[in-house]
Formats: structure tokens, C-alpha cells, sequence
């Protein structure tokens, strides 16, 4: 797997409050806008179903399953395009 990862992490206190969509929000439009990044991947494991909720909260496509350091984990991507296209979507939605 090659390209630009996005990670984010939080300790079990601050779980379910939000805060992972929200930091994935802001290190994904700066990677976008400001950085000029074309692409984003994002994995966890195929257990993780909140991590996934992340992901897909923010944007991020469901690409396909892989290994990765052995064990079992599923792969999402994102473009710079379709971050301002749901961007520009969400803004017209409000």
C-alpha cells in the first residue's frame, strides 16, 4: 500500500464523543486545501466497525480488504475531488 495515510487516535475515555470525526475532518481538509494533497488512505481493522464509522463519516470510500502487519484490515480512500464535491454538496444542503 502506497500513498498518504490518515490516522487519528484516541485513549477508551474519549470514545463516542465525536471527537474522531472531528479531528479527521480538520487533518483531511488541510491535507486537501492546504497542503494540496491529491489523495487519502485510511485502514483499520475489519473489527473496528467505529473507526469505519469515522472513515465513512468523513468522506472515505470503502476500497477493499487487505493484510496488513498480518492481520485482517479493510482499506478506504478519498480524492481532493470528491472531498470538495461533498463539501460543496453539504454546504447546499444547508
Amino acid at each position: 500500500m502506497e500513498g498518504i495515510e490518515l490516522l487519528y487516535a484516541l485513549t477508551a475515555g474519549h470514545w463516542n464523543q465525536g471527537f474522531g470525526s472531528e479531528m479527521a475532518e480538520c487533518v483531511t481538509a488541510a491535507a486537501f486545501d492546504l497542503l494540496g494533497i491529491e489523495e487519502l488512505l485510511c485502514l483499520t481493522l475489519t473489527t473496528n466497525r467505529a473507526s469505519r464509522r469515522v472513515m465513512e463519516t468523513v468522506g472515505f470510500r470503502y476500497l477493499r480488504n487487505i493484510t496488513h502487519v498480518t492481520l485482517p484490515h479493510v482499506l478506504y480512500r478519498q480524492s481532493a475531488t470528491e472531498w470538495r464535491h461533498s463539501r460543496r454538496a453539504k454546504r447546499g444542503q444547508e
